[in-house]
This record gives structure tokens, C-alpha cells and sequence, in this order.
């Protein structure tokens, strides 16, 4: 008895000592691994969360973020992976919400959102929300699928611009 509680003690303090070798200041190592492993390359933005550009068709580039930050839900850790579609101010047109609404419905991942900035401006933006401890093979996947996903919408919703 005294030997199983001294195991689980050891286990509590190896489970908080692995918890702080997962960051470096707030970036998530698990994540820039991924990424340095996978040969992509990386800002570190302001909040700490990795920023990325990739290359789509027609010549054109999409922005897509991949939070060091997480969220709980019990004992779910949650990363939010994400990319901007469209910026606007005051109310959405109905038609791009309930487009929007639409295509949310048939994406296996991810669904779109609106995102509500400091400066009173919103931003639609793709984000897909997956285990913060996503293996190399799901958060690539998810990646690829969440700035394939906003750069179609980007290009449906500006007339083919390309902001992001």
C-alpha cells in the first residue's frame, strides 16, 4: 500500500515535470517539432502560436496558424488549428452565413467561425479544433485541410482576391 501511493506521487511529479518540457516560454515543443520535422517553415507570432504560409493553386497563398495555446474539456486537451478567410466589420450578409453555416455541415473537419478582434473588426476564419497532443500524420492532415478549405472560401466570398 505504501509503495502504490509512492508510485503515484512519483507519477504526479513526472507528469508535472513532463508538462513544463512540453513549452519553452509558451511555445508548444510538440507542435515545432511537427513542424521542424515535417520541414516546414514558421513565424512565432506575438501570442506564441506558430504562423505559416503555404503555396495553394492559381498562384495563390494562404495564411494558416496552429495555436501553442490550448483549451481543456475534462480531461480532452484541445488545439485550435486555423486559417482567415474574410474580414469585415458590423454584421455578416446573410448570404455568406448561411453559405458559411452550409459548408460547415459538409467538412469532415474544421467548420467555419467568426473571430472578433481587438480592434472591433471580424475576421471569418476555417479552424479545426483536435487533440493538442495530435500525432505528425494528423496535425499535417489537418493543416493541409484547414488552408485548402479557407483559401477556396477566400476565393468564393472576395471575388478571387487574395488578402490572406
Amino acid at each position: 500500500m505504501k509503495y502504490s501511493k509512492v508510485i503515484t506521487i512519483a507519477g504526479i511529479l513526472l507528469a508535472i515535470g513532463m508538462g513544463s518540457l512540453l513549452t519553452a516560454g509558451d511555445v508548444d515543443l510538440r507542435v515545432k517539432s511537427i513542424l521542424d520535422d515535417a520541414g516546414y517553415k514558421y513565424e512565432i507570432d506575438s501570442d506564441n502560436d506558430f504562423k505559416m504560409v503555404f503555396d495553394t493553386d492559381d498562384n495563390r497563398t494562404q495564411l494558416v496558424f496552429v495555436n501553442s495555446g490550448t483549451e481543456t474539456y475534462g480531461d480532452f486537451e484541445i488545439r485550435e488549428v486555423w486559417s482567415p478567410v474574410y474580414k469585415f466589420k458590423g454584421n455578416l450578409p446573410a448570404g455568406y452565413a448561411n453559405k458559411l453555416l452550409e459548408q460547415s455541415y459538409m467538412k469532415k473537419i474544421g467548420s467555419f467561425d467568426v473571430w472578433v478582434r481587438s480592434d472591433g473588426s471580424k475576421v471569418v476564419r476555417f479552424c479545426a479544433k483536435i487533440a493538442a497532443d495530435a500525432d505528425a500524420s494528423t496535425l499535417t492532415d489537418v493543416i493541409r485541410a484547414v488552408y485548402t478549405t479557407a483559401d477556396m472560401m477566400e476565393k468564393e466570398l472576395t471575388g478571387k482576391k487574395d488578402e490572406y
